[in-house]
């Protein structure tokens, strides 16, 4: 492998006599797009939620955009934060070979995702710079063909790199990048991936160097090339006319290259059109405007027009196949109980732990405690990931909650079904309060993951992510989303038994326990007010009794449940909403909007790629977006251009420390 990686970097030290590693085959899916409708349309994605929009909406294709995700996945700008492969070649092998999957690159574990969301779309995925030299541009491009990624794109910015919109660029030598584009045509072989090379130095040495290095890639086997950021008509033309292969342009709302369409780029000589940051930027303006509203009003309920209801989000998520699919699967279940019961021994039997009495003391001394002291009754916005965690601190919100519905959606493309797991939950929650730490968070930990053991583990992980709070509910796992149909609950005396272990896992932590009960709509309120002073006793800081029906309910609840009570206000379900000064009348301390931030991302993104589809650009419609300039201040860019300048001043220093040695 290094001998051919050697004669690669041979073949690319000048501009003559390059000869490939390998055939361009040029029957790829994205061929063959191009084949047949000439100019193709790719919608920017940054999570599984717009992917599963972008399918929706009858996309082929779309494009995964770092910079979205760098924003959703992270709350951080384009400033090369996202990880590929590790740095270390040999730590990554030895990793690889002795704890295979025990890491991923965020940027392929979210292509992953996105491509198993919505399998009908064909992904080119943002690689920036393939994470290092051209071994590991083999190694990302092994990893996103197994990802299912239709296409890659490889740029040509030195390391750290940023945004193609962003000042402070700068690439390295066009022979360097060369060596890694026939790298990457060298580990593609027959596989169905399109290779793109994007050039960024159009603003660095002027549009003339900027052809000259995508020819040259052309010729080291890119199928399409892209130089960034042509600043008008004139420019894409001359790319057109002069650059090889197949172009691809971009539309950035607010950069520098101006809108079109893509019959009106087919005529310029352009294949491939992309808007990596359509997706992002209507999220964001979304999302600002649902979350001021709530701030300022309380509530959503004169602003349903603003989010997807719960039918709409229902059929985004293919609700009716997962119960489609779970009944098909519980006949397996009664089938080997049934058979069990024939051999006459073994027979299965549920567990009933005993509950203990409670094992720690409850101290009442948490932030969310504080929190209500200070306000009486607060206000949880839910996030689904850090985006939204990042609007939620820009708007003020002093706390939030991490949705389990929500991350199901943004993170799997799936329903609230019981199928997120709890070390990704942790994951999410880490991001969400690395991304806004001026916002303490309770954490929707599902059933906990198990048993009274496996309680204390999510405790204990929760606690170190920067959780303030965690949620723990009584259902029968796999579980289900509150305000949907088909729940069973466990014994009360066997979720007293986690509410207790996870009470003697907090110890003094800043943790605030809450204990979920939905036997409301299973065996009716007397029960599910039972259960909840019982959780109460065994430890639990708050109460939350799931999907009450009226105001009646919800003021016997207030009346008759111990401790402090946590209403839930989902748009289109099926508790009346409510302000929080109306729920402080009824008893009640904490009011959470799991949804408002998911249904408000799904309805604007539902918006904006049906607009994308049917006009085949937003140039008519940027009210419906975030400016370049509002999203560059919801990352607080400014803070890392400071952060990147002071750093830099380190290096002539280090350097002149090395020489004096």
């Amino acid at each position: 492998m290094l001998g051919l990686l050697a004669k690669t970097a041979s073949k690319v030290t000048g501009h003559a006599g390059l000869r490939l590693m390998s055939t361009r085959p040029g029957h790829t899916t994205i061929h063959k797009l191009i084949e047949e409708q000439g100019t193709v349309l790719l919608p920017g994605v940054h999570d599984a939620l717009s992917a599963c929009v972008v399918q929706k909406v009858g996309f082929k294709a779309g494009y995964v955009s770092g910079f979205g995700v760098s924003a959703s996945h992270l709350g951080k700008p384009d400033f090369g934060l996202l990880t590929y492969v590790f740095s270390s070649l040999l730590f990554s092998s030895l990793l690889s070979h002795y704890a295979v999957g025990l890491v991923t690159a965020e940027m392929t574990e979210v292509a992953r995702r996105v491509c198993s969301a919505s399998p009908k779309v064909a992904y080119i995925v943002d690689a920036d710079t393939g994470g290092g030299g051209p071994l590991n541009v083999q190694r990302v491009v092994k990893d996103l063909i197994k990802c299912g990624a239709s296409g890659i794109f490889l740029e040509d910015q030195l390391w750290p790199k940023k945004c193609g919109h962003m000042s402070g660029k700068q690439v390295v030598p066009a022979e360097e990048h060369a060596a890694k584009i026939a790298a990457a045509r060298d580990a593609i072989g027959d596989a169905d991936l399109f290779l793109i090379a994007r050039t960024d130095a159009r603003s660095v040495h002027g549009l003339k160097d900027a052809i000259e290095r995508a020819n040259l890639y052309y010729d080291a086997g890119a199928d399409g090339l892209f130089v960034e950021s042509p600043t008008s008509d004139e420019e894409l033309k001359q790319i057109g006319r002069e650059v090889k292969g197949l172009k691809i342009a971009n539309m950035i709302e607010g950069g520098k290259t101006p809108l079109h369409t893509p019959a009106e780029f087919k005529e310029m000589g352009f294949s491939l059109v992309k808007h990596p940051l359509t997706s992002v930027f209507t999220t964001a303006r979304a999302l600002l405007e649902i979350m001021n509203i709530l701030k300022h009003k309380g509530s959503t309920r004169e602003d349903l027009d603003k989010l997807a209801t719960f039918p709409q989000f229902s059929q985004l998520m293919d609700l009716q196949s997962w119960y489609e699919l779970e009944s098909r699967l519980n006949r397996f279940t009664h089938e080997a109980q049934e058979s069990v019961a024939n051999i006459g021994q073994n027979r299965l039997k549920s567990s009933r732990p005993g509950w203990a009495p409670v094992v720690s003391t409850r101290p009442g001394n948490t932030t969310i405690h504080k929190l209500i002291e200070e306000q009486g009754t607060v206000l949880l916005p839910g996030v689904h990931d850090a985006l939204a965690a990042c609007v939620v601190q820009k708007v003020g919100f002093q706390a939030g909650f991490v949705s389990g519905f929500g991350v199901s959606a943004s993170h799997l493309g799936k329903p609230d079904f019981g199928l997120l797991t709890t070390a990704e939950m942790t994951e999410v929650a880490r991001r969400v309060c690395s991304a806004s730490p001026k916002v303490a968070y309770i954490v929707d930990a599902d059933t906990g993951g198990g048993g009274p053991l496996n309680v204390q583990r999510v405790v204990k992980d929760l606690i170190k992510a920067g959780a303030s709070g965690i949620f723990l509910e009584d259902q029968l796992w796999p579980k289900k989303c509150g305000h949907m149909s088909g729940k069973q609950v466990v014994p009360a005396e066997e979720h007293a038994a986690k509410i207790a272990a996870a009470r003697d896992a907090i110890g003094d932590a800043d943790l605030f326990l809450v204990a979920r009960t939905d036997a409301r709509s299973v065996n009716g309120l007397k029960d599910a007010i039972a259960r909840a002073n019982m959780y109460y006793e065994a430890g639990a800081d708050g109460l939350f009794v799931e999907a009450p029906a009226n105001d009646e309910e919800l003021k016997q609840i207030g009346e008759e449940v111990k401790g402090l009570k946590i209403a839930n206000m989902i748009e289109g379900g099926k508790t009346p909403l409510h302000t929080p000064a109306e729920f402080r009348e009824m008893g009640f301390s904490l009011i959470k909007h799991p949804l408002t931030s998911v249904f408000t991302t799904a309805r604007a993104l539902l918006d904006i790629m049906s607009i994308l589809k049917n006009k085949g650009t937003t140039r008519e419609d940027l009210d419906k977006l975030a400016t370049f300039p509002q999203f560059s201040e919801l990352m607080d860019l400014e803070s890392w251009y400071n952060l990147e300048s002071r750093l830099n001043s380190f290096t002539p220093e280090a350097k002149e420390s090395v020489a004096n040695m």
